[in-house]
């Protein structure tokens, strides 16, 4: 008979565990900075991502601007004071409201031409943007990357839908969105 013990934990019921850990975490903060370090870092970890980042829209200047960021480099697709516009993958997660997920660096390509010249730093070959939501608005995204093609897996985009829900509550919450 084999050790229960040596049998690797399930990926759906690891990502719950996380989930877990994660929502008791975010509705202990208070801050900007620790909503962000309490939903970027685990995250990271949990998927094994490279960079993550949350990316504010100004109301009155109306670029998005990263909020935070936890990872490697933060030179990818996401720069600071990025003008808001509908052809680039946070400007249409902010239109739409809908997640969207590039499993590959060849899908962000053929969706973003344009964006296939990127500055030095990390080059992410995979990459999901979610929409944080509150009360029908979207004031953010929420971006993770990855250094190699990246299945987002059912579990996977339900945990990454509650991330992004529970952090917008929390960002609200510490009276920030």
């Amino acid at each position: 008979m084999s050790d229960p013990s040596a049998v690797e934990t399930p990926a759906p019921t690891f990502l719950s565990e996380q989930l877990q850990h994660l929502t008791e975490t975010l509705a202990g903060t208070h801050t900007q900075e620790q909503v962000f370090a309490a939903a970027l870092t685990p995250t990271l970890a949990a998927l094994n991502a490279v960079a993550s980042a949350v990316l504010l829209l100004d109301s009155k200047t109306q670029c998005l601007l990263v909020a935070a960021f936890q990872g490697q480099d933060p030179q990818t697709v996401w720069q600071n004071n990025t003008p808001f516009s509908p052809e680039t993958p946070a400007g249409d997660v902010l239109r739409t409201r809908q997640a969207m997920y590039f499993e590959h660096a060849e899908a962000l390509k053929t969706a973003y031409p344009h964006l296939a010249v990127q500055p030095a730093g990390i080059a992410s070959v995979a990459t999901t943007v979610l929409p944080l939501l509150l009360e029908g608005q979207a004031p953010g995204v929420l971006t993770l990357d990855f250094q190699a093609p990246h299945t987002f897996t059912p579990e996977e985009r339900h945990f990454l839908a509650i991330l992004a829900a529970q952090t917008s509550l929390a960002l609200d919450r510490a009276q920030i969105l």
